[in-house]
């Protein structure tokens, strides 16, 4: 098959323009080609798998089917574990920290969590540089504490946040010994397997004072997916909607809203808790 024949199937498949091909060469073993759209460079994509089939009308029975998907760079390597995300954020951190949105685009999301929260004491668990999240909630009259696994990112919340205590601490083993108004994990409860995130309820129970708020990001259904920090890949999982709401409702939390993908906040999945002070079961 060459390039072009795989370029022109793709262009179909995506709707696109009639392609050309920037570069004629033999696929390499990963099946990367690079295709262009006009003057524009279309992503990398590659030739996940091929075989006999049918295709989109008269090409039924005659070509094969290739699903091909975009590629990230950083997906060119092995898969990575839940394992290893400690370990990326220490090695990134600064990198990561200097690129990392600082639109508030959370901004609906951390009003409404103070609003909910009984008092102005909070913990952020995955704090990470304390930017933008717990330096607007600082500035909403909040007190933040930070927790993060990786050293690295500790030492940039305890620069931005000189004030504020923060715990070198993995989340999974988190036991501070004291209670909090509000709980926020944005970002960071995803990174866990399912079997961690079905551990954490009763952490978050743990740390929570009676009527305090939950506020954290997970996907829109049950999944496990792969991103990017700082262009380095990393793990995401995420249990399906219905178990989260059993979970939170065992260990003592009330849903107060629920938004898959949404559209006023980059497309995060966010739930917003209460903690009524006492676990049904765990």
């Amino acid at each position: 098959m060459s390039c072009l024949w795989l370029a022109r199937l793709y262009a179909r498949h995506a709707g696109r323009s009639k392609p050309t091909v920037t570069r004629m060469r033999d696929l390499p073993p990963a099946g990367v080609i690079t295709i262009a759209y006009s003057r524009r460079v279309f992503p990398r994509v590659v030739l996940s798998d091929v075989r006999r089939g049918a295709i989109l009308g008269r090409f039924r029975k005659k070509l094969a089917i290739c699903r091909l998907r975009r590629l990230d760079p950083t997906m060119r390597r092995n898969r990575p574990s839940a394992e290893e995300i400690l370990a990326t954020y220490a090695a990134v951190g600064p990198q990561w920290a200097a690129e990392r949105s600082q639109a508030l685009f959370e901004r609906g999301w951390l009003q409404r969590f103070v609003e909910v929260a009984p008092g102005r004491e909070v913990l952020d668990i995955g704090c990470g540089a304390g930017q933008p999240i717990a330096t607007w909630l600082e500035g909403a009259g909040m007190r933040v504490t930070g927790v993060d696994g990786a050293a690295a990112q500790c030492a940039l919340f305890a620069r931005n946040l000189p004030a504020r205590p923060v715990h070198h601490c993995d989340m999974r083993a988190m036991a501070l010994g004291h209670r909090f108004d509000g709980l926020i994990a944005w970002d960071s409860f995803f990174h866990l397997t399912p079997d961690a995130q079905r551990g954490m309820f009763p952490v978050f129970a743990n740390h929570a004072r009676p009527g305090a708020a939950l506020l954290f990001t997970s996907g829109p259904s049950a999944s496990i997916a792969y991103g990017s920090v700082a262009g380095e890949p990393v793990y995401h999982a995420s249990l399906a909607p219905e178990e989260y709401r059993a979970l939170l409702n065992a260990a003592g939390f009330a849903v107060l809203d629920f938004v898959p993908e949404d559209p006023d906040c980059d497309k995060h999945t966010v739930w917003l808790a209460r903690f009524a002070g006492e676990a049904t079961g765990v």
